[in-house]
């Protein structure tokens, strides 16, 4: 039963007047701890019907199967653990990298940070996404955070930490994707392909761009081979982890990691035309580490090291390809393109759908489909423009 306290709760009028009043409280069990002893929980309310509202309440979702507790957990909390010690122990390297991004920028500057896990409705979290989306956050970043936060929230109530996630199919709108133009080529021509290979002759720094484009890989992963992962007996280049660059405890240090997914472990054969380039840079990196004094050669060293033996930045990479594409007056594109452009190869080699995905370690066929997709398009486009060539030029000017 409420029963009316002897504590008075304080407070301001808009006219400034300074007001008292008496609040009620009621007491309930609402479980047991570990040593078998009833856990009693106080519910205050400003009049009898609020604090039995309260109590029936929290009692109603103890019986929906939440746990003791629940309405003390803060998003803040909760969320930070669950990250650690859940969620990012199932990300690949790339997936938790881009993730703390999202994390730093997108969440935790949320009012969600400063509300209990229980108070959290879909309107508190559509209207984040409104917010983010006014201030002009990308599509894209709003559905990664998006796709996080439902983790988060699937997460919880399987716990038994919330009744029911606010995120579940329907409950917010996401921003529609627009379609945009793109403004970096995802191929290089042919005349770029054999640019970039003959600077590479003359540049051995131009090397990893080549090794890239012929062979496919993604930075990381090439970023993390050895020279025990380059076979000349078999021909082939063991690919099985990854390796960049995170900010831990404070220090911004190289992490090696599997591949980005089972399938991207793989073997890929050294085509004949990047063999001799291959060989020659294999010595060059040898001679480096012989002058960072490391005298005794080891197969574990690193195939493509910075100027300090150590592990390359992939945003260096990126950077020297810009430079590299700007220096040869290449159309701007990503270095990703030249895993693209090495797909193309296979395409235009007509090389099955089944072995391209198996060479470029897709998860899944539909990419490299999707990418043999627009190759093929891009072919039709360039064979029916071509038949302008049998048609007079006297006679195409007649028909306008």
């Amino acid at each position: 039963m409420a029963r009316k306290t002897n504590t008075k709760i304080a407070y301001t009028t808009k006219d400034g007047t300074v007001k008292e009043h008496n609040y009620f409280r009621v007491t309930a069990t609402v479980g047991t701890d570990a040593n078998g002893k009833p856990i009693r929980k106080q519910f205050i309310g400003t009049h009898k019907d609020d604090a039995i509202k309260k109590r029936d309440d929290y009692l109603a979702n103890l019986k929906r199967g939440l746990s003791v507790g629940f309405d003390k957990l803060s998003f803040a909390d909760c969320f930070a653990a669950w990250f650690e010690d859940v969620h990012s122990r199932k990300l690949q390297l790339s997936s938790r990298r881009r993730y703390l991004i999202d994390i730093k920028h997108r969440i935790e500057p949320s009012t969600l940070m400063q509300m209990k896990l229980s108070e959290i409705k879909s309107l508190h979290i559509q209207r984040h996404y409104n917010q983010l989306s006014d201030a002009g956050t990308s599509v894209d970043s709003i559905r990664n955070t998006h796709k996080l936060l439902r983790c988060f929230f699937t997460y919880c109530e399987a716990q038994d930490m919330v009744v029911k996630s606010p995120l579940r199919k329907g409950a917010v709108t996401l921003p529609e994707r627009k379609e945009i133009k793109a403004d970096k080529k995802e191929f290089l021509t042919e005349t770029d392909i054999a640019m970039v290979f003959e600077d590479a002759q003359n540049n051995p720094s131009s090397f990893i761009f080549v090794f890239l484009m012929f062979t496919g890989l993604r930075v990381g992963e090439a970023s993390a081979l050895t020279f025990k992962d380059i076979n000349f007996t078999t021909n082939m280049i063991s690919v099985s982890k990854s390796v960049g660059y995170l900010t831990i405890d404070g220090e911004y240090k190289p992490v090696i990691s599997t591949t980005k997914t089972k399938g991207s472990t793989r073997e890929i054969p050294i085509s004949p035309e990047i063999r001799g380039l291959l060989k020659r840079h294999i010595k060059l990196e040898q001679e480096k580490y012989s002058e960072c004094g490391m005298l005794l050669f080891s197969k574990e060293n690193i195939l493509f090291s910075s100027t300090t033996c150590t592990y390359l930045n992939g945003r260096n990479v990126r950077r020297s390809w810009e430079r590299l594409c700007k220096r040869l007056y290449i159309e701007e594109t990503t270095v990703h393109a030249l895993r693209h452009t090495f797909c193309s190869l296979l395409a235009a080699n007509g090389v099955s759908i089944q072995a391209a995905s198996e060479l470029m370690g897709h998860s899944n066929i539909k990419i490299t489909q999707s990418v043999y997709t627009h190759i093929r398009t891009e072919e039709k486009i360039r064979a029916v423009a071509s038949l302008s060539s049998v048609v007079p030029r006297r006679t195409q000017a007649q028909a306008y």
